[in-house]
């Protein structure tokens, strides 16, 4: 299933949701301390829910190719 992520366009789409997810919770955080009720209240719920969604897309992506740096020539 990791082999789904490496492709370009599935890297696009999970940038896509973490941005997305991201958002959703700022948007939460903002309308619980400025105390908006009714369902503006309620984003914040939503919010840590996406993010939940996101960090578990975010545990299936394969891990970045390892560089060994030590091996670069400095000029």
């Amino acid at each position: 299933m990791a082999n789904i992520f490496r492709t370009k366009k599935a890297r696009g789409v999970l940038n896509v949701i973490f941005s997305v997810g991201a958002a959703v919770i700022i948007f939460g955080a903002l309308a619980k301390i400025q105390h908006w009720g009714g369902a503006w209240g309620s984003m914040l719920t939503v919010g840590m829910i996406s993010e939940t969604f996101v960090f578990l897309l975010m545990a299936l992506q394969p891990a970045d190719e390892v560089y060994h740096w030590e091996n670069i020539i400095h000029t």
